[in-house]
């Protein structure tokens, strides 16, 4: 029974796989929207009704395909540190640049917009893991302003904004990004610090002064 059970496990492995590299393959060259269940499961070599089985809805098949198309174009998924994330987004941004149309797909399209999302929440929440070594002693409402102004930079849509709206090649445009986010991450760093000293120096001061009530 086991054996059978993993046997059957694995069998659906192969079919899903199938299911959302003929997605994927799809959007190299197709508007997502246009994209329908019948083309997806001639591609992937099954029926529509077995196609149906493992995913209902185009919706559901949209769902799954975001994380299979961030382990096909190889992108990064974590970020180590503050520095690291210029590093992140120049090797998200190579691998993107391999397949265009499926990048640009995934980022103006309804459907390629919910395909992308669960990977852009993690890639938010690991830069702004990172970045906390860095905003550690500001104030959070100026943290959360400086983090969002780093992780829009970190990011696909403002590389492919770059390149089109100001004449720059892909590459020159990446490489512009990359020193943008090393700057602010450096003008940030040096910021906390000197929020960190000030904050010491308060600290400091208010152990010296002398126990209300008491003069010298």
């Amino acid at each position: 029974m086991t054996t059978g059970g993993s046997l059957r496990d694995r069998q659906a492995a192969v079919i899903r796989e199938a299911i959302l590299d003929a997605l994927a393959a799809r959007l190299d060259h197709d508007n997502p929207d246009d994209v329908a269940m019948p083309q997806v499961a001639a591609d992937a070599g099954i029926s529509l009704r077995t196609l149906y089985r493992y995913f209902p809805t185009r919706e559901a098949m949209f769902d799954a395909v975001g994380d299979h198309v961030v382990a096909r174009l190889g992108l990064p998924r974590e970020v180590d540190g503050a520095d690291d994330v210029a590093r992140v987004f120049l090797e998200s941004a190579k691998r993107g640049a391999q397949s265009p149309q499926l990048v640009r797909a995934m980022l103006w399209t309804r459907l390629g917009r919910r395909a992308r999302s669960p990977h852009r929440r993690r890639r938010v929440t690991s830069v702004t893991a990172a970045l906390a070594e860095v905003t550690s002693h500001l104030p959070a409402a100026e943290a959360r302003r400086r983090e969002g102004a780093i992780i829009y930079l970190c990011s696909l849509p403002a590389w492919i904004t770059v390149s089109e709206e100001c004449g720059l090649s892909a590459e020159d445009a990446r490489r512009g990004i990359a020193w943008a986010i090393d700057t602010l991450v450096g003008a940030l760093r040096q910021e906390n610090q000197r929020q960190e000293n000030q904050q010491e120096g308060r600290s400091v001061s208010e152990r010296q002064l002398p126990p209300k009530g008491r003069t010298t």
